[in-house]
């Protein structure tokens, strides 16, 4: 149970640590300037670090409660987003990002994009339903929430937007077309955040029952003593 307690910590760290990035990300693509684009860089790379190692998390908690159903599926495309979104900042970083913006790999360059978020929004749906099984089985007192898939799928629309204003429109958009994409960004941005922060919510929970677990097996021991 021991073992347990610290995947739990595991899972309640990383969960935080994907809020807080969440939020960085947002604070670096709103405010700093496009000469910086390195710090959006790194702190995309950040995030991505951030969901392996939740990633890693998931799999050790399926490994230890063996009544966990389909629990491979969410960490394993968590890891695939991950590892495509880092492909896409390698190309994008390095001298091959100048040809990343010429036909036909500026839409390989779509494509990644899309699948990226693509898989990371069916890997939350997965999360929601491994939830939803520990909710089923009294180790928490929630169930899943869909607010992060959803964000996700919401935030497709602004990063697509700025796919194409980067690579096709070539910074032409209208007014109207602008601030269409900030609102939905923004309202995305707040759908994943309040994903997040219902997440850390569930793994704190899923924590304490942890806990009471290994004080009740603690007085077992003293029972049998």
């Amino acid at each position: 149970m021991g073992d347990l307690k610290d995947i739990s910590k595991h899972l309640f760290y990383s969960a935080w640590i994907l809020m807080i990035l969440q939020m960085i990300r947002v604070a670096v693509t709103t405010i700093v300037n496009i000469d910086f684009q390195g710090i959006i860089l790194i702190a995309d790379a950040a995030f991505d670090c951030a969901l392996i190692l939740f990633g890693i998390g998931m799999i050790r908690l399926g490994k230890s409660q063996d009544t966990i159903s389909n629990w491979l599926v969410a960490p394993i495309l968590l890891f695939i987003s991950a590892g495509l979104d880092i492909l896409n900042i390698i190309f994008t970083s390095t001298k091959f990002g100048d040809r990343w913006s010429s036909e036909p790999l500026v839409f390989v360059n779509l494509t990644i994009l899309i699948g990226t978020f693509l898989v990371l929004v069916v890997g939350f749906i997965f999360l929601k339903f491994i939830i939803d099984s520990l909710e089923k089985k009294e180790y928490i007192e929630r169930k899943g929430q869909y607010y992060l898939p959803l964000g996700f799928l919401i935030y497709l629309i602004p990063s697509i937007l700025g796919w194409y204003g980067g690579y096709i429109g070539e910074g032409n958009e209208l007014i109207w077309q602008e601030n269409l994409a900030l609102f939905v960004y923004l309202f995305a941005t707040f759908l994943i955040i309040l994903g997040f922060l219902g997440l850390t919510s569930t793994m704190k929970l899923l924590q304490f029952w942890s806990h009471d677990q290994e004080e009740d097996k603690s007085k077992e021991e003293e029972e049998d003593v």
